[in-house]
């Protein structure tokens, strides 16, 4: 074969070559095509490829905008490099190539995926599912596309459309064990099911994805010495600015080192946060691109013996690698919102009321009912300090909801219209990021003026930064809480701001989290447990200024004197629990074989 001499022909080797996988190869001949013909956009674009494929983003970025020099609206080179750009944290330039290219191109697959990402970035839900449809319309039988599509529509608040498309997904894909953790995750969204549903839904996502995985490895070496020094290992990947972060501040701080060695296996991203919490000095690993089977071999080398996990079904965990057993002892605490149907977790973090006597029924999992809540909370220190009573400034009460918008529907809207009619002149505030999106506010919108929410009584708003958007609860009096599936760390917050919160007891795990955190805090008068309870709390509390007042003033000094932030108290607590669970794995090997 003659060697190449023109742009042409370095042109047709290269791509001969990067054909064959060798892409390594294949940049030389590409670079030798450009030097002698530099306005050759498709071998900068191929050249960018090469380098994508080469792991060199930075060489494959530059490869691409020379692409897109030479050819303005080369629809490749646009969407790749907008890609580049999105994952350097450029959105405002990828968005900007990405339209580009979606102007000339409408239905170009890469640039639509890339798009919607980056409206996922921007709080901008309601625009990626449009972008996700598209590309569905090109790719209707791709699962992952229908599970990215039904994560965007929870964003957006269509909790049923979205467990359509986590539906769909399944269909094409039965073993996708992320878009069925997505489903039994979002139907507790759904007013009308119960925890009977739940755990329904739960044990099928077992019975499909865990315990088929049960017998991939040998029964746990662990020694059975009840008293000795316990290896306790906790996997999530929300150690960060996050609930569970929030959470998990007082017991990483709080372990009694001479009884309990703590491995953390960090299975997500780290921020700012995670690098607070990782100085309480225990073991840290990353397992975020680790396998299941080696996760868990991991795990069985450093000799866990009681494995914690912080996620149960929501984003981001891993169940399936709790499906193999690595540890002797499992446990589900902290980030779950109710049972994960496993049989290889034994445990369920909870509390009395959460769990009250007979919710036994509702969960796969032995319950382990703490002292006080289920959870303890740390505040972050960054808190704006509360500000005085809003109603004593404007002459009106506001009402107000900062929870995930998932959580709205026209139940929940139509018994805030009571409230509201019950206290004349009083509005409610909805604030959360992806309002600031004109398509989700008027979704939104309409649920609520379609239940009898007067529109000139709504005002809707975005979303900032953790610390600023601590600081919009002094623009509230009164904070409702959301049902069937209540506020968690929401209602916290709004409490640490001194803001108290009206909630309705559920029937389920997800739906009585604020009634916990209420009853932990004394403040159990503001639990309802009919909705005409709910309507009269509201209306008692928004008569009463004085009262209001008074509860603002003294709610920070209310919650550190209560079990929600007695980190030290919670953490010994959990601990007792950690270890008469481990003596009930040692006497198991005195038992017969069931």
């Amino acid at each position: 074969m003659a060697e190449p001499k023109t742009a042409a022909e370095h042109y047709n080797v290269g791509c001969a070559l990067q054909a064959e996988g060798n892409h390594a190869a294949a940049v030389p001949h590409y670079e030798t095509a450009l030097k002698l013909k530099p306005d050759f956009a498709s071998a900068a674009n191929n050249l960018g490829n090469a380098w994508v494929a080469l792991g060199r983003r930075d060489a494959a970025a530059r490869a691409f905008r020379q692409a897109v020099g030479a050819q303005p609206d080369h629809p490749n080179a646009l969407a790749s490099l907008g890609g580049i750009l999105l994952e350097q944290g450029d959105v405002a330039g990828a968005v900007t190539l990405l339209e580009r290219c979606i102007a000339r191109n409408p239905k170009h697959l890469m640039a639509l995926l890339h798009m919607a990402s980056a409206c996922h970035v921007l709080k901008r839900p309601s625009a990626a599912v449009a972008h996700y449809r598209s590309a569905l319309a090109e790719l209707p039988k791709h699962a992952a596309l229908h599970n990215n599509l039904g994560s965007r529509l929870v964003d957006a608040g269509r909790p049923a459309e979205a467990i359509a498309a986590f539906a769909q997904a399944l269909a094409l894909d039965p073993s996708f064990a992320v878009a069925h953790s997505n489903l039994v995750l979002t139907r507790q969204y759904l007013p009308g099911l119960g925890a009977a549903d739940h755990l329904a839904d739960a044990k099928g996502w077992d019975a499909r994805h865990g315990r088929p995985r049960a017998s991939l490895l040998p029964p746990p070496p662990n020694t059975r010495d009840p008293e000795r020094v316990l290896r306790l290992g906790y996997v999530s990947g929300d150690l960060r600015r996050h609930p569970v972060g929030f959470f998990m501040a007082g017991p990483l701080a709080h372990h009694d080192r001479a009884r309990f060695d703590v491995v953390v296996y960090n299975a997500g991203s780290a921020d700012a946060y995670t690098e607070l919490l990782r100085h309480a000095h225990h073991t840290w690993r990353d397992i975020r691109t680790v396998g299941d089977r080696d996760a868990a071999q991991l795990i069985r080398a450093d000799a866990i013996d009681i494995l914690v996990d912080l996620a149960g079904h929501t984003s981001g965990n891993r169940l399936t690698l709790f499906a193999m057993k690595p540890a002797p002892v499992q446990i589900t605490a902290g980030g779950h919102t109710g049972t994960t149907g496993c049989a290889a977790i034994d445990y369920l973090v909870s509390d009395r009321y959460e769990t009250p006597e007979g919710a036994e029924q509702g969960f796969a999992e032995g319950l382990i009912r703490m002292p006080g809540g289920y959870v303890c909370y740390a505040p972050p220190e960054t808190a704006p300090e509360v500000g005085p009573l809003p109603a004593a400034r404007t002459g009106t009460i506001t009402f107000g909801c900062f929870n995930n918008i998932a959580k709205l529907n026209n139940e929940l809207a139509s018994v805030w219209a009571r409230v509201l009619a019950a206290v004349p002149n009083s509005r409610l505030l909805l604030r959360a990021g992806p309002l600031d999106e004109p398509a989700t506010a008027q979704h939104v919108r309409r649920i609520f003026t379609d239940s009898g929410v007067p529109p000139e009584r709504l005002a809707l708003a975005g979303g900032a930064d953790h610390t600023t958007f601590l600081g919009f609860y002094n623009d509230l009096d009164i904070a409702l809480d959301p049902f069937p599936y209540s506020g968690g760390l929401t209602t916290l917050e709004a409490l640490w701001m001194g803001v108290p919160v009206v909630t309705l007891a559920g029937a389920t795990f997800a739906g009585r989290h604020s009634l916990s955190h209420l009853t932990n805090a004394g403040l159990g008068e503001l639990v309802a447990h009919t909705r005409d309870e709910y309507v009269a709390i509201g209306q008692t509390l928004a008569r009463s200024l004085e009262r209001l007042a008074d509860l603002r003033r003294g709610m920070r000094v209310r919650l550190r004197a209560s079990p929600l932030l007695d980190a030290s108290g919670y953490t010994q607590a959990l601990e007792a629990a950690y270890r008469e669970a481990w003596r009930d794995w040692c006497a198991q090997a005195h038992q017969p074989p069931r």
